[in-house]
C-alpha cells in the first residue's frame, strides 16, 4: 500500500466518522452525508485506489457498522421503535453471514431495511405512506442491482455499463 493511499484512506475514516456523528445534530442531513461518504468511498478505494473487494470491506464494514449503530442511538433517542431493533439484528445476521461466506447474495436475502426504518423515524412517518412504499422498493432495487446484476453484467461484458463508465466506472470491480 502506497503512502498516498493510507492518507486518502485515512481521509475516509475520518469523513465516515464525522458524517455519522453528524446525525447526532442533524438526523435527516447527516444520514444524507452518511449515505454520500458511503458512495464516495467505494469509488474513490475501488476505482481510484485499485481496492479488490476483501481489502474494500475490511474498511468499508466497520465503518458501516459505526454507521448503523449511531443510527439506531439516534433513532431510539427520537421514538423508541421495535421495528429499529430488529431491522438493527437482522442487517447484523446479513453482514455476518456476508463477513463469514464472502457472498454477496446475502445482502440481498438480507436488505438494508434498516435503514429505511431510520428514515421512516427520523422523518418519512410524517410524511405519506406511499412515499415510504417508494422508497422500500427502491431500497430493495438497490441491493439486487448492486449485489446481483451488476456483477453478473460485469462477469458478462468485462466491463461497466455505458452509464456507469461516464461517471469514471472504468475497471473491472
Amino acid at each position: 500500500m502506497t503512502n498516498s493511499n493510507k492518507y486518502i484512506i485515512a481521509l475516509i475514516i475520518i469523513l465516515r466518522v464525522f458524517a455519522a456523528l453528524s446525525m447526532f445534530f442533524w438526523p435527516v442531513l447527516g444520514f444524507v452525508f452518511v449515505l454520500t461518504m458511503d458512495f464516495v468511498d467505494g469509488y474513490i478505494l475501488k476505482h481510484r485506489c485499485g481496492f479488490s473487494p476483501e481489502p474494500y470491506h475490511r474498511i468499508d464494514k466497520p465503518l458501516d457498522w459505526f454507521d448503523y449503530v449511531v443510527m439506531l442511538i439516534v433513532g431510539l433517542r427520537i421514538e423508541f421503535s421495535i421495528l429499529l431493533i430488529i431491522f438493527f439484528i437482522f442487517r447484523l445476521v446479513g453482514q455476518f453471514f456476508y463477513m463469514k461466506t464472502k457472498n454477496p447474495r446475502y445482502f440481498i436475502v438480507f436488505p438494508n431495511l434498516f435503514e429505511i426504518v431510520y428514515l421512516w423515524i427520523v422523518v418519512l412517518k410524517f410524511h405519506s405512506i406511499a412515499l415510504t412504499v417508494f422508497i422500500v422498493i427502491f431500497r430493495l432495487l438497490e441491493e439486487l442491482y448492486i449485489h446481483d446484476v451488476l456483477p453478473n453484467y460485469l462477469q458478462k461484458k468485462g466491463e461497466y455499463p455505458k452509464f456507469m463508465q461516464r461517471l469514471g466506472y472504468r475497471d473491472k470491480f
